[in-house]
């Protein structure tokens, strides 16, 4: 029948490709891979995401569409879009928005190379991380650690691995295994010349050090931290800055703490890192708190809670609204302290810290029945 158009059934094939478009669409998407990492990597991550998301577009992925990733891209570039999306995955992360991420590995790991599986278990460790979930954390970066270890294409990714699990150790105040993570890390950076690396790095001892009550150490590694950001990737400054008032106000430099956390605080609203903000807010109260300012306090922890939840970390915001900065679940094995729960869930051996006002160290020892 003329004037009419016959509608092709969704079976119908459709003309495959040419090579040539499948190339130019790689090369695309691999550039805006680099520029996405650049940018992410800086401390921008809503600027890298942009990038990811263009390269994503190149392949054919529709972040919204009604076919799995598996039928909308080729199968020649499931090994480069996995990669993309993990990285989407911690870049939405960064900006508040963990359980999207932990979505976006779930369709990367169906597009994921056997070569690949560590680098995904590497970043699914690191927003388990995010969302509060430290024995998934940790299991799932001893995973990563053990598949990455021995293979020398992956370096970074190893040193990824030590830096997210040591910064879980650190969550549940386990100082000597984060440590011991941050040592290798460092090694492996200075080897390999991983600048921006053996920052973070030298970051994360200062801030063990921090914890371990040695504030002169640790400043001096805040110091050398600050001097490498600064020609590596100033972006990280403002979280590093966190960590300095931290130690400010160890020493009771209040005033100076507040100085450095507003400065960092204006950087993470521009950004909107909802979870270092958070972090940034909570400090914040507790110079208000030094200072006299109790109801600046009360304001601060406030605005802590509601990007706490956001970021679906809803257990911290739950201690933050009641005024506790407790530390992660944790249990003892032979090893020493170890994240989460007792495996067994045997009475007096899960515990949480925390601190009071007068600098006093607490432990809570979980009882599940009692005769």
């Amino acid at each position: 029948m003329t004037g009419q158009r016959r509608r092709l059934p969704d079976s119908e094939p459709r003309s495959a490709p040419s090579e040539g478009s499948l190339s130019r669409a790689e090369s695309r998407a691999r550039e805006a891979r680099e520029r996405g990492l650049q940018e992410g990597n800086a401390g921008r991550p809503a600027v890298g995401a942009r990038y990811i998301r263009a390269g994503l577009r190149q392949l054919g992925w529709a972040e919204h569409g009604p076919h799995p990733d598996a039928r909308q891209i080729h199968e020649s570039h499931h090994a480069l879009a996995a990669r993309l999306l993990m990285i989407l995955a911690v870049w939405e992360s960064e900006r508040g928005r963990t359980d999207y991420g932990l979505l976006l590995l779930d369709q990367a790991e169906k597009l994921t190379a056997a070569d690949d599986r560590g680098v995904l278990l590497v970043q699914r460790g690191l927003l388990f991380t995010r969302a509060g979930r430290a024995g998934d954390a940790v299991t799932t970066l001893d995973e990563a650690v053990a598949v990455l270890d021995g293979n020398a294409a992956e370096t970074s990714n190893l040193a990824a691995a030590l830096i997210n699990r040591g910064f879980t150790h650190l969550a549940a105040a386990h100082i000597r295994r984060a440590r011991a993570d941050f040592v290798w890390c460092r090694r492996i950076a200075a080897d390999e010349g991983y600048d921006m690396i053996a920052a973070k790095a030298l970051h994360n001892l200062g801030y063990c050090d921090l914890l371990a009550g040695d504030i002169p150490a640790a400043l001096q590694l805040f110091h050398a931290a600050a001097s490498a950001y600064r020609l590596t990737a100033p972006g990280f400054l403002p979280v590093l800055a966190t960590d300095k008032a931290r130690a400010l106000l160890a020493v009771g430099l209040a005033g100076d703490a507040a100085s450095e956390l507003d400065s960092a605080m204006a950087s993470f609203r521009r950004q909107r890192l909802d979870y270092d903000l958070a972090e940034a807010e909570l400090a914040r109260s507790e110079a208000a708190l030094a200072a006299g300012e109790p109801a600046g306090a009360r304001r601060w922890a406030a605005a802590a809670e509601r990007h706490f939840r956001r970021r679906g970390n809803d257990a911290r915001a739950h201690l933050v609204a009641h005024d506790v900065d407790a530390s992660e679940v944790f249990h003892f094995e032979g090893a020493g302290q170890t994240p989460g729960h007792d495996p067994q869930r045997a009475d007096y051996n899960s515990f949480v810290s925390f601190g009071d006002p007068d600098g006093n160290t607490w432990l809570v020892q979980e009882v599940s029945a009692r005769s």
